[in-house]
């Protein structure tokens, strides 16, 4: 029998009609198409019997096979159905206003999906599990131009030596490794050894420190070299000190009575919960440093020996945690006994090398198998480049206040990068131990994961300094973070010791306190909330002036782009204020989930990027004291976003499989991280705060160190659910049941009320889409649970919240036929809400008499459910401009937000047609009232001062759409604010963040203003600063300003500097950007698809190495709305199948753009005769 996947609805009901011999067309159904539940099919009253003629024995072995057949099909479609009920298909439009009629479409299955035959499989990209990685020792000297000199070929390059301890699961004679643009040299170089605990006698000195303690753990990490079997081994290490690898560890035993314990034993550090063991081979993080715990409880002389290992390198840490204390040294020295691991070669050699670039790996092959349960060292020199791409180990720059060129090696290893600097088992789930050491130019600084144990030690060589790092706590490669510069830092400690760093660029320290303010304050409010101390020694966060992403989690040391870390007041909005408060607490949420617990493969991504994105809430409320309003902010942000891309077909489940680590870079998305965030929080909404909380604490204490999926989190959180709390039917609620609905199939639902009677109501939910023509993926297409939810329903009947209920097919509650109701309230649930017409014109209604009886945040979801339900045709517009009339005595920030999304909305789909006038005189007289009262001349003063967040960025919004909508009032001031406070006083200067006065919250509408009435000289003169300007946010105004040109000449000339990889007038990472405020222009609308076109073949070679950066330039390029465009845009696509079939962002334009044109044809002629006929009524 073919296989039926057992998901796939079509095939369960085409096996059921094979097997039945009826039809799907003879069962049951609603006046809308469903077929009915819950009862058995009958067939049509007017079916014939077929006259059959045939045996008697052949009739009976028919009839019984007939039977039998009946009886698998009702068995098969119980057990497949059982729990899920009934629906519309998947693409299916229902209309459920009173002035509309029902309608249904759906497509057909389209063509199948394009996929390039000669592709690596997903599991030749996988690695193989035979080995798993223990420990890493990793030695690296960059080379960097302007520090020292060298032969010219090893210009923006790195030599590297690498030890890689592993375990061995299952016998193999190769160890395959992820690497990418790497250099190996003769496999005779290459060593794999296997070690073991030895008594050996050293010379020690031992320092004996004497100092007042509080109750402490002192750690004190000792390094020491491997001893050398051979003199072969000896002299090959002396021949090249700078790449010779430290041994995996030493533990010295002295007169202090610490003592060796057995193999098998294994210890929890008191403070971190992190494995540890005295030395033993089973558990490296035991091997390195000795453990001395001061036992009293109040201060009192305590005596340490540090106990030095010749010839280990000093150890500087100790020293460091002491500068405040007094304390008085005495140092002895002679022969101990030490019990440390002794390398010895294993006998097994590399025959050969091979390197398969198409799969990112490395292949050594051995000449005999390393033995299953044993564990080796196996030792790689090689050699690699320094990029200019924001990938693996590479180069940045900056030009200092003397206008001297500076350079930084800097890493990002997100997602699968870390390969481009070391080989590696570069996959999450392969956690180990990370034990860095860096030699560098004298003059600069590394930085790394672990805190320094040596710190720019001087060398033989004068030129080079050597710095070591602590080993790390079991984490994943992705997580690998190294840093190489000049940057200068200010230091701060939270409350429970931690040492906290902020560094950047020596002119942009000043920028750095508030970031270190924050980051102090959300790593402690963390450490609360997770109820779990922070499990490293320091904390490091680095700004940057390249950085692909907005920021970088890695354990230890977090790296940002500098508009996310550095904040001026003068120079920065409040807007951007809270952005650093937001990515700080993003990136700093992190070091719990996602680095002390980490997902074992990618399709859980969702998880690392969600939860961080609901916890970024809380650490931003705690940095801002509650004054940003967060929990207000996430719902016009956060839920906004999740809204607007979830309800495309082109979306994704929030967990689907991600077969190839090369795929995921299309996985960091809004549905990732916004959804994400937005159903975490609504799970929390459903158990409450505490036990959410408590839940939480519960997950990362059992899985810390290891990696996990989103099953167990479930697992977790079910540990605190109530016995009496229950589910929709009755049973104890069961979260692992209820989240699988929302994360495992994409899209989410709109709830629709039907009137029951004269006192109750009906709640109906389906799946809410935007376009019901374009087809989802095929592997998505046919949804897990049939597009169906459990959906908690929060409510309130006439301002009085009502208990929380469920819907899962229907659910009816009381209702009066004058009563209010308002579903979703606090816009707590992932859903849209379309109510019947009495109940919409009753919200209108209390709207109009008094808004505040509805809560600001259901305000908010009543104002984006209406505009987005009539976007999607399922509402009337009508209904949706009747709303909107209340917005005149609005004075709150969220809904009116919200407000002006829908109105942009409008504005985008009229684009430069004439009739647009007639919609700005519309939207002039919603916003006026409020625009009346705005005193520009307290902008300045008003922007410092975060009681007054919201309402400032109320006034912001609307003094944008003000000038938006081309009034002269906003125009002519922003105008003569360029004139008046930015040419002038900045004449014969070229950085505007010094001289310009233009008040910073209006200084990107005044730029734009003053460049698009301006001439060559204004934008000669924007352009000049702009690379000029070493404010990151400055600069990125400037750079919008210039897209606000009409001159064409000027803006395809920007475009190709954009376009243009090597081009560093404008930096990689703002390329897209420039793409995006070219294409929000109306001229620049009009040539940026046609540049794309010309240019796309140029475009992929550059930037197929970006994904993220080539996904954005490609939303950027693509916003089309009439059907030329999209005829042209789909023979673009046709022609270009090899190089566009791998990237969803263009499907994702695609859909978008056909939605667009679909609105224009459906409503744009209506809505312009409606606008000019209330504009008329006003006049």
């Amino acid at each position: 029998m073919e296989e039926i996947d057992l998901s796939d609805r079509r095939g369960l009901i085409a096996m059921a009609e094979q097997f039945s011999g009826k039809s799907t067309e003879t069962l049951p159904q609603t006046s809308n198409g469903q077929m009915e539940t819950g009862k058995p099919a009958a067939p049509p009253k007017d079916a014939k019997k077929k006259q059959v003629s045939c045996a008697s024995s052949t009739a009976l072995l028919l009839f019984l096979l007939s039977v039998a057949a009946v009886v698998a099909a009702v068995l098969v479609t119980f057990f497949v159905t059982k729990g899920i009920y009934d629906h519309p298909g998947t693409n299916v439009t229902f209309i459920a206003d009173d002035t509309y009629e029902t309608t249904t479409f759906s497509p057909d299955e389209g063509e199948p999906e394009d996929v390039d035959p000669n592709a690596p499989t997903a599991e030749q990209l996988r690695l193989p599990k035979a080995l798993h990685p223990v420990y890493y020792n990793l030695t690296i000297k960059p080379y960097l131009p302007g520090y020292v000199d060298y032969p010219a070929e090893k210009n923006l390059t790195f030599e590297a030596t690498v030890a890689i301890k592993v375990r061995v699961e299952e016998a193999t004679d190769k160890i395959v490794l992820s690497a990418l643009k790497l250099h190996f040299g003769d496999v005779t170089k290459f060593g794999i050894f296997q070690e073991s605990l030895e008594e050996v006698e050293v010379n020690v000195t031992k320092k004996i420190v004497k100092r007042d303690v509080a109750a402490q753990a002192v750690n004190v990490t000792t390094l020491a070299p491997a001893v050398a079997t051979t003199e072969e081994e000896s002299e090959e290490e002396e021949e090249d000190e700078t790449t010779t690898v430290a041994g995996v560890g030493v533990t010295a035993v002295g007169k202090s009575g610490n003592s060796t314990e057995s193999e098998e034993e294994e210890e929890e550090d008191d403070e971190t919960g992190a494995p540890i063991t005295n030395g033993t081979a089973s558990t490296p993080t035991a091997t390195m440093a000795t453990t001395l715990m001061a036992s009293n409880t109040t201060e009192a002389a305590v005596e340490e020996e540090t106990t030095t290992l010749t010839p280990a390198p000093s150890t500087a840490a100790a020293a460091e945690e002491s500068e405040e204390e007094e304390e008085e040294e005495e140092e002895v020295g002679g022969l101990q006994n030490v019990t440390q691991f002794v390398r010895r070669p294993s006998g097994i050699a590399v025959k050969s090398i091979d390197v398969k670039e198409e799969l990112e790996q490395a292949i050594f092959q051995l000449d005999k198998p390393l033995e299953q349960g044993q564990e080796y060292l196996f030792e790689i020199k090689y050699t690699g480049p320094i990029d200019k791409k924001l990938a693996g180990l590479y180069l940045s720059h900056y030009t200092d206040e003397d206008g001297d060129v500076r350079y930084a090696a800097i890493t990002q290893c997100e997602p699968t990068d870390a390969r481009r600097m070391v080989p590696c088992f570069d996959e999450p789930e392969f956690k180990a131990v990370w034990k860095i050491n860096v030699v560098h130019p004298t003059g600069t600084t590394a930085v790394s994961n672990g805190i320094e144990v040596v710190n720019a030690e001087a060398t033989e060589d004068k030129d080079w300094v050597f710095t070591s790092f602590k080993e790390t706590l079991p984490m994943s490669p992705y997580l690998l973070a190294l840093a190489v510069s000049e940057f200068e830092y200010n230091e701060a400690k939270t409350k429970s010791g931690t040492r906290f760093r902020v560094w950047t660029r020596e002119d942009a320290l000043n920028q750095t306190q508030y970031a270190l303010s924050a980051g102090v304050k959300a790593l402690e409010f963390f450490e609360e909330y997770y109820n779990i101390t922070f499990p490293l020694e320091k904390q490091d966060m680095m700004a940057f002036p390249d950085f692909a992403a907005g920021a970088m989690e890695n354990w230890g040391l977090v790296m940002y782009r500098e508009k996310y870390l550095l904040y001026d007041p003068t120079v920065s909005t409040p807007r951007q204020k809270l952005d650093v408060a937001t990515v700080v607490a993003h990136e700093l949420a992190h070091q719990w989930f996602g680095n002390l617990v980490t997902m074992k493969w990618w399709n859980d991504l969702w998880l690392n990027e969600g939860f961080a994105t609901l916890m970024e809430s809380l650490g931003a409320n705690a940095i801002s004291d509650g004054k940003f309003r967060m929990e207000e902010f996430f719902l016009y942000d956060s839920l906004g976003n999740a809204f607007f891309r979830d309800s495309r077909a082109t979306s994704h489940p929030l967990h689907f499989p991600i077969d190839k680590a090369e795929d995921v870079s299309q996985a960091f998305d809004s549905i990732t991280y916004d959804k994400g965030g937005s159903i975490l929080r609504m799970v929390r909404e459903i158990l409450g705060a505490e036990k959410f909380q408590k839940g939480l604490n519960i997950y990362l204490n059992h899985y810390k160190y290891k990696n996990a999926e989103h099953k167990d989190l479930w697992a977790s959180l079910n540990e605190v659910v109530p016995d009496n709390f229950l589910a929709w039917n009755g049973d104890k609620f069961d979260v692992n049941d209820f989240a699988s609905k929302w994360t495992e199939q994409m899209g989410y639902p709109v709830i629709e009320i039907r009137r029951l009677d004269a006192k109750r109501v009906e709640l109906h939910q389906r799946r809410f889409k935007m376009d019901d023509q374009t087809l989802e993926k095929a592997k998505f297409r046919n949804a897990k649970f049939w597009y169906k939810w459990d959906i908690p329903i929060w409510y309130a009947v006439n301002g009085e919240e009502k208990q929380m209920t469920w819907l899962h097919e229907a659910q009816s509650i009381d209702l009066g036929m004058d009563d209010l109701l308002v579903l979703n309230t606090q816009s707590r649930g992932f859903y849209r809400v379309n109510y019947n017409k009495p109940g919409w014109n009753r919200i209108i209604d209390q709207l109009l008499k008094d808004h505040t009886v509805i809560d600001i945040r259901s305000r908010a979801r009543i104002i984006d459910d209406a505009f987005t339900l009539a976007e999607a045709n399922q509402l009337p517009y009508e209904t949706v401009l009747n709303l909107t009339r209340y917005l005149v005595k609005e004075t709150e920030m969220l809904p009116w937000a919200l407000a002006l999304d829908g109105i942009n909305t409008l504005l985008q789909n009229f684009g430069d047609e004439p009739e647009v006038a007639h919609l700005r005189t519309y939207i002039k007289s919603l916003v006026a009232p409020v625009y009346d009262k705005i005193n520009w001349d307290l902008l300045k003063q008003n922007m410092l001062d975060d009681e007054k967040f919201f309402d400032n960025e109320l006034q912001y919004a609307i003094i944008r759409k003000y000038c938006d909508i081309r009034q002269a009032d906003c125009t002519g001031k922003v105008l003569d604010l360029f004139q008046e406070k930015f040419l002038e006083p900045c004449a014969g200067k070229n950085k505007s963040s010094q001289c310009s006065q233009v008040p910073v919250p209006v200084r990107k509408i005044a730029y734009c203003e003053g460049v698009s009435l301006g001439g060559d000289a204004e934008f000669d003169t924007v352009f000049k600063m702009y690379q000029e300007e070493p404010v990151q946010v400055e600069r990125e105004r400037l750079m919008h300003a210039l897209s606000c040109s009409r001159d064409t000449f000027s803006l395809k000339k920007l475009l190709a500097m954009a376009s243009d990889i090597n081009s560093t007038v404008i930096r990689l990472q703002d390329k897209p950007s420039i793409f995006h405020s070219i294409g929000d222009h109306p001229v620049g609308k009009n040539i940026i698809f046609g540049f794309f076109q010309d240019n796309w073949e140029r475009i992929y070679e550059s930037f197929k190495d970006q994904q993220t950066l080539m996904s954005n330039l490609i939303t950027a390029s693509i916003s089309l709305s009439n059907q030329r465009d999209i005829t042209q845009y789909e023979n673009f696509l046709r022609d270009h199948r090899r190089s566009t079939r791998n990237l969803d962002v263009f499907k994702m334009r695609l859909e978008l753009a056909k939605t667009n044109k679909e609105w224009i044809d459906r409503h744009f002629k209506e809505l312009s005769e409606w606008f000019e006929k209330q504009n008329q009524k006003q006049q």
